[in-house]
């Protein structure tokens, strides 16, 4: 079995969840968990694409697994990729617009006649 590069991220965080000690644990358990955990973030080391590859993964859209902080910094460089991307500066602005502005169809300044004029069935 291969993982994608989006499920690093989901696995890395279950298996953290899963070596956190416990009251219940025994003393032997807890230095396995403690060890285990440490090679973990020594070998298994988390890059920013990780999290952005979550992120275009419908399931895992919103990073519920992640603090406020580290979404909102993966949201910035997926916005910033897209601008880097983009060869249409339309497109662009489409996908960087924020939710309520495509809910309610405001239109881009940039956006010319002929293109605004399209409907689609």
């Amino acid at each position: 079995m291969y993982v994608t590069f989006h499920d690093v991220l989901l696995m890395c965080k279950k298996l953290e969840r899963i070596l956190e000690m416990h009251a219940s644990d025994r003393s032997f358990i807890c230095d396995l968990k403690k060890t285990a955990k440490a090679c973990l973030l020594e070998k298994l080391q988390i890059k920013p694409l990780h999290k952005v590859a979550t992120f275009l993964c419908q399931k895992f859209r919103s990073l519920q697994f992640l603090s406020d902080p580290e979404k909102y910094g993966t949201y910035q460089l997926a916005r910033s990729l897209i601008r880097e991307l983009t060869c249409d500066d339309n497109l662009g602005s489409y996908f960087l617009q924020s939710k309520c502005e495509q809910e309610h169809n405001y239109s881009n300044p940039t956006t010319s006649k002929k293109q605004k004029n399209i409907k689609i069935p």
